[in-house]
Order: structure tokens, then C-alpha cells, then sequence
């Protein structure tokens, strides 16, 4: 519900680092599902960048396998 309503204020207003921390977020969901750890890694390095509060995305690692959670993490 939060990204929901988030999405849809920052989308309405303006705020473009918003909608990047959320796309690179829904990115690194995506990468996950596909089964690339690094490049969900690199998305959620882009998305802290774009707002520090996208740091609350990086449980998405526990996603991850075990054994690849270090590729998420570099």
C-alpha cells in the first residue's frame, strides 16, 4: 500500500529522484525473479543513490540464494 500511494504522489508532483528510487526498486525485484543477483545488486546500489529511504529495499537480498547473496552484495 505504501509504494502504492508513494508511486502515485511522487508521479503526480514531480519528484523524479522518487520515481528512480522505485523504479530501480521494482528493477532489482525483477532482476531477483530472473535469477541475476548482481544486477539486483546494482539496482539497489542505484536506488539508495537516488534516495537515501530506498535503503529500506535492502531485505530484498535476503530474496536471494544463499549461496549468491555475496554476488547481490559486491
Amino acid at each position: 500500500m505504501f509504494l502504492v500511494a508513494w508511486e502515485s504522489l511522487s508521479v503526480h508532483y514531480g519528484h523524479l529522484d522518487d520515481v528512480l528510487a522505485l523504479l530501480f526498486a521494482v528493477l532489482a525485484v525483477r532482476a531477483l525473479v530472473a535469477g541475476s543477483p548482481a544486477l539486483a545488486g546494482l539496482c539497489l546500489g542505484l536506488a539508495a543513490d537516488s534516495k537515501p529511504w530506498a535503503l529500506a529495499f535492502l531485505p530484498l537480498v535476503l530474496a536471494a540464494p544463499r549461496i549468491r547473496r555475496r554476488h547481490v552484495a559486491v
